[in-house]
């Protein structure tokens, strides 16, 4: 990283791609889309080189790119809600992995578990949805979720909680 600061691109390179793949993931999940979250990772990367002198030395490196990312996918998907409007029904792509069960039917009530998931995730407001994705997703602890999202831990912790319920919520909602 301190090479990187001082301008030299192979170190910024390493970065790239020791963090590539987190951070698309993590696009990939907030845009539901490869597209999209190739442009948001990019976007991010673009950014954190224009923006290394900006960076803080004590804060991780992780943390401050994910928060790049985040607000590139937010400001990308506010700047859609402008142009036009997109139907609930057709948000329903998140990426939580697939269960593996030995049986078909298996198989196939973790496939329905995993859309009926999806389409709870995708109710939920952007604030909580983040918090879900990094905590659970991400694996992330509350102070890096608190570094990637420049919010206090506290704050974290809570949406954390209410993002949690929420979920818990629409999923009851849901069960037959």
């Amino acid at each position: 990283m301190r090479l990187a600061r001082l301008g030299d691109r192979l170190a910024f390179e390493g970065l790239v791609a020791r963090y590539s793949r987190r951070v698309y993931g993590l696009a990939y999940r907030w845009m539901r889309g490869a597209d999209d979250a190739e442009d948001i990772a990019q976007i991010a990367f673009v950014k954190a080189w224009q923006s290394l002198a900006t960076f803080q030395g004590g804060e991780e490196f992780r943390a401050w790119i994910f928060r790049i990312a985040v607000n590139a996918a937010t400001d990308e998907l506010r700047a859609r809600k402008r142009r036009r409007p997109v139907p609930i029904e057709d948000v329903n792509e998140l990426e939580l992995g697939a269960t593996s069960g030995e049986e078909p039917g298996d198989r196939v009530h973790g496939e329905r578990l995993a859309e009926r998931l999806d389409a709870a995730m995708a109710r939920l407001g952007e604030e909580h949805r983040v918090v879900l994705l990094l905590r659970a997703r991400e694996e992330m602890s509350y102070d890096e979720i608190a570094a990637a999202l420049g919010i206090p831990r506290g704050t974290v912790m809570s949406r954390l909680s209410r993002a949690r319920a929420q979920l818990r919520a629409l999923l009851q909602e849901e069960t037959p």
